[in-house]
């Protein structure tokens, strides 16, 4: 088995080397660039809105408290510390 990108690693496979394991497991790439489908931006918020008020859409948030804690929270983002989206909540 070929050992791929972790993101918990210290120092995660890049470059080169990655591309070639790629290659070596036959995987394929394969994205799209969001702006391709910008004629499409109200009709997508209106579905994902209609989901997520159903309950067919959940999403996640972590929230924390302070502005002063605003730079903790920010570096918990390259520890894979939090997850969905990073809140800080500044005042009630």
């Amino acid at each position: 088995m070929v050992k791929l990108l972790n993101t918990n690693e210290e120092k995660p496979d890049e470059g080169p080397r990655f591309l070639n394991q790629l290659i070596t497991i036959r995987a394929m790439i394969k994205g799209f660039v969001v702006y391709d489908y910008e004629d499409k931006n109200d009709e997508a918020i209106e579905q994902m809105a209609e989901w997520i008020r159903n309950g067919q859409l959940k999403y996640k948030e972590n929230v924390v408290e302070g502005l002063e804690n605003a730079p903790h929270a920010f570096m918990e983002l390259f520890k894979s510390k939090s997850f969905g989206k990073q809140v800080v909540k500044v005042s009630k």
